[in-house]
């Protein structure tokens, strides 16, 4: 079955952020990850977690993290990106705890996951459709702009995006407080101030590898990176 839109994003980039907007400004549920593992957990409306939110209808929107069904599930795509040094250790929390991990044993866990990252990137970059690119940034320090981004793109219902923009804060928190309170599994607090210091500076490093192996991704990522990829 394919939805109107596929939303994608490396794990915790603000998916489900995006998600809420979505079904704050339509008015229609829409879908999470739905894989096995998290089905009864993910695949429902971000409405079902938070009182008071009126949603009825079909699903509008899917959400997916792996880039192999995209074009199979949605007619519009949108990507939801942000900063790799802040998604993937977010991602990857056991890290925090492994405080004996050299630069190798740190690579055979990052890999991985840029290639992942990376992936997502590259199958917004070939999508032949509609598409639009929402940055986590932008997403969480100044929502009003994509609030009404998201909403032109998705054909969101005009009173409720005002509705929206007015109670931004109140109702974006709603949407947050779903970590808070443990509904979803978060990253957890930081633990030894040099094992952060080390995997932070194992982490940038991919600033410098990217641009030397992807400078292609310079149109997407050059706002997230240290470096001048």
């Amino acid at each position: 079955m394919k939805y109107p839109i596929v939303i994608t994003s490396f794990p915790r980039s603000g998916n489900s952020l995006v998600r809420f907007i979505i079904e704050s400004v339509t008015g229609r549920p829409t879908l999470g990850d739905g894989t096995p593992e998290y089905r009864e957990v993910h695949d429902r409306p971000i409405h079902t977690y938070i009182d008071g939110m009126d949603i009825s209808g079909e699903p509008v929107a899917i959400k997916r993290h792996f880039p192999k069904d995209l074009a199979e599930v949605g007619e519009s795509l949108i990507l939801v990106l942000r900063d790799y040094k802040e998604c993937i250790p977010s991602h990857k929390s056991d890290i925090w705890n492994m405080q004996e991990l050299n630069n190798e044993q740190l690579d055979d866990i990052f890999a991985p996951a840029i290639e992942h990252y990376v992936s997502l990137v590259d199958a917004f970059d070939g999508w032949e459709g509609r598409k639009l690119l929402v940055y986590y940034r932008d997403l969480v320090g100044n929502p009003v702009p994509s609030i009404r981004l998201i909403s032109e793109f998705v054909c969101g219902d005009p009173v409720r995006t005002a509705r929206l923009v007015e109670d931004h804060e109140r109702q974006m928190g709603r949407c947050r407080s779903m970590y808070d309170d443990k509904r979803v599994v978060h990253t957890g607090g930081m633990h030894d101030p040099q094992h952060y210091s080390n995997l932070v500076k194992h982490i940038r490093s991919w600033d410098s590898r990217l641009a030397d192996s992807r400078p292609d991704l310079r149109k997407y990522l050059s706002r997230l990176v240290l470096t001048d990829i």
